[in-house]
């Protein structure tokens, strides 16, 4: 399994998503990290994360991650299960 996660390099914006879902309606669709324009100036980190069945006990976890943002920065990286 593979999967990518697109993290910004701005403080999360945990807030205004709380804020802004709670005022839509249901019949409005959900507000989006994309919405809140956290992504406006390329600056986020692509963060890959692939799991394998290393046997019936073991599972593998190999993460990668790329800054797309023009300036050098530092991303921590906590894998938890």
């Amino acid at each position: 399994m593979r999967m990518l996660y697109k993290y910004p390099q701005a403080e999360f914006p945990y807030q205004q998503l709380v804020e802004e879902n709670r005022r839509r309606g249901r019949s409005q669709p959900e507000f989006e990290l994309y919405d809140t324009g956290v992504f406006a100036e390329n600056r986020y980190f692509d963060v890959f994360a692939e799991y394998a069945k290393g046997s019936d006990e073991d599972i593998f976890i190999r993460i990668k991650a790329w800054n797309n943002g023009p300036d050098k920065t530092t991303l921590h990286l906590l894998p938890t299960l």
